[in-house]
């Protein structure tokens, strides 16, 4: 799939997420995010220095799922779920 269309997707994501009644939860726009920056990174690669410089830092962003990763560590409910989870030995 090319850069464009997977920004255009991530973006769509992206613009339905938020508010009450929102049909995108928080982990599918994360995982938009991470999308979103992969994405990015293909356009940067291609662009004259100093700007594709920038594509390394984007790339290892989406491979990292950073969005996924950090929405799992600052949600407080999934930080107290894997809390108890680490107390009960689960």
């Amino acid at each position: 799939m090319s850069a464009a269309c997977e920004i255009g997707q991530a973006v769509a994501v992206l613009n339905a997420w938020g508010g009450r009644g929102s049909q995108v939860t928080d982990a599918e726009a994360a995982k938009a995010f991470d999308k979103l920056f992969g994405a990015a990174a293909r356009f940067f690669e291609k662009l004259p220095p100093p700007a594709n410089s920038y594509a390394g830092v984007l790339k290892e962003i989406s491979r990292a799922s950073f969005f996924e990763n950090m929405r799992v560590k600052l949600n407080p409910e999934e930080r107290y779920k894997r809390q108890f989870q680490e107390i009960e030995g689960q």
